[in-house]
């Protein structure tokens, strides 16, 4: 077998949205990167696209909220191109979480902490008259009226690949890998990392340039899976987002629904001729394996049977993608970092986003806590930390008063 070796400052093993993240800042801060692209279709490859800081995190986490616009605005700014301001209409029927001047105190509030970085129309109120004029294909008489906001959206596949061009064209190589890598490991420090190309079937031996490398483990799903081959155990649970692609509805607009079964919102996103319908959330224990159940299926044609009225006949795929979650079942949706120098070896990090819209921000905040600069770490938490558990429920306990205190005043005097 050939042997090709490669130096270099940072090598990040994964090639979905936080691997290109964590690339995409390091090769601006002048680190010599490589990336290893193991061909796998993670979380980004079926994102929904939405990438809004998301109002129903105001009674779960109201501060990533604020900090979400803002990272929102930073892929706008990077990326004008890609990122746009989409109408979606919200129906308002009988499966509404909670009464319509309470959706639309959450609603305002929600545009108030973020219009200030984010500039879009204001949301809009239409009658059950207005709405049928607007979105025909909906069920006759069943939705007494609708907001209209406009959240970002993103084609997460356009997304990956702008950023691969940037970062190679920066300097970084992303090198085509098998699933399977050798860390030669020396005290507390990987010296190497030997893989094998997967297109040429060279031994690749990537060794650090000037000092020993340092190794970000941002695989998604995968997470796990890639911490055992260098002997550690990363304990986390994923869930599993299936999506459906349904020819020929005739919606209009974009729209958000609540699903009939459990309340939970659906999007139906349209692609041309297409409609895209999810996510699910399912728990699918620790590793990403296998495809969807069909009962999730049968979940989103629920979901969209309950807008139009119709049996929905058939769909023309499902693609699947994996959320990652903290022990417990903690779902904060904000980055998360695990340093293993508590797991024996110091040159290791292992990054998940939380979601999209946090990858270049929660990146960022990774390489500056891998030089010792600690300084703009907001929202990011440490995966090791045992005390998540309690500072989720006080961050849950402090959201929930604060924007119930808004609401309220919404409700009695008409303005957040």
């Amino acid at each position: 077998m050939s042997e090709e070796v490669l130096s270099a400052d940072i090598v990040v093993i994964g090639a979905g949205i936080a691997g290109l993240s964590v690339a995409y800042h390091a090769v601006r801060r002048g680190y010599s990167v490589v990336v290893l692209d193991r061909g796998l279709s993670g979380t980004t490859q079926s994102a929904t696209g939405l990438i809004a800081p998301r109002s129903d995190y105001l009674l779960e986490d109201l501060p990533l909220v604020a900090e979400s616009a803002s990272a929102c605005l930073l892929l706008q700014k990077l990326f004008p191109d890609l990122i746009r301001m989409t109408p979606f209409v919200i129906p308002i029927g009988p499966n509404m979480p909670y009464p319509r001047r309470v959706i639309e105190g959450l609603i305002a509030y929600y545009e108030m902490l973020t219009s200030r970085m984010l500039a879009r129309p204001p949301y809009q109120f239409i009658s059950g008259t207005h709405l049928s004029d607007l979105e025909p294909a909906l069920r006759p008489g069943y939705f007494t009226g609708a907001f209209v906001v406009h959240e970002l959206a993103v084609d997460a596949a356009m997304l990956l690949g702008v950023l691969r061009r940037n970062i190679s064209g920066a300097g970084a190589a992303i090198v085509p890998v098998g699933p399977v890598f050798e860390a030669h490991v020396g005290g507390r420090t990987v010296q190497a990392l030997h893989v094998t190309g997967s297109r040429t079937g060279t031994m690749i031996k990537i060794r650090g340039r000037s000092r020993p490398l340092s190794i970000v483990n941002a695989t998604g799903p995968w997470l796990a899976e890639t911490a055992r081959q260098f002997g550690i155990d990363l304990d986390i649970r994923l869930y599993r987002g299936t999506q459906m692609l349904v020819p020929g509805v005739p919606f209009r607009n974009n729209i958000i629904s609540f699903s009939p079964d459990d309340g939970k919102y659906v999007i139906h996103l349209r692609h041309g001729q297409t409609l895209q319908v999810g996510p699910t959330n399912i728990a699918a224990g620790s590793h990403p394996i296998g495809g969807y159940d069909r009962r999730e299926i049968e979940y989103l044609r629920n979901a969209l049977r309950e807008l139009t009225g119709k049996t929905i006949p058939g769909y023309e795929h499902a693609k699947v993608g994996w959320r990652v979650k903290l022990p417990g079942g903690i779902d904060r949706n904000r980055p998360v970092f695990w340093h293993h120098a508590k797991d024996g070896i110091t040159n290791l990090h292992s990054f998940h986003p939380g979601k999209l819209s946090l990858a270049l921000a929660g990146a960022s905040e990774l390489l500056n806590l891998m030089s010792n600069k600690h300084a703009g770490r907001i929202f990011s938490i440490d995966g090791h930390d045992p005390g998540n558990r309690q500072t989720y429920y006080g961050v849950r306990l402090a959201s929930g008063i604060r924007t119930g205190a808004h609401v309220l005043k919404f409700l009695i005097s008409g303005k957040a």
